[in-house]
């Protein structure tokens, strides 16, 4: 995973949700139309759905490059993730082994 992927802006951005602690999630496509702390609103459809960061698993395709990151590394507001962006890399790096 490349440090612009995390430091980046996610709205506007196709996702796919890979795992969460709420099953009916799973699997759930769209695109990113707003971002807290700790929710992204993902539309499809015409319908936004609100997903909480933490107890998920996002894939992002960006430039024909899939990434996938877990929603507490990015449970910070957006506007903080570019300055911290390097400790979330350190903290992805350590425990990539383990996905």
């Amino acid at each position: 995973m490349k440090l612009e992927n995390v430091a980046g802006d996610f709205i506007g951005k196709e996702m796919r949700i890979v795992e969460s602690k709420n099953s009916q999630f799973v699997g759930f496509t769209g695109k990113i139309v707003n971002e807290t702390k700790n929710t992204f609103s993902i539309m499809k459809e015409g319908n936004v759905k609100m997903i909480p960061k933490e107890g998920s698993k996002f894939q992002f395709n960006e430039n024909s490059e899939k990434f996938t990151i877990k929603g507490e590394y990015i449970r910070i507001s957006p506007e903080n993730r570019i300055k911290e962006s390097r400790r979330i890399m350190r903290s992805i790096n350590r425990s990539e082994k383990i996905w």
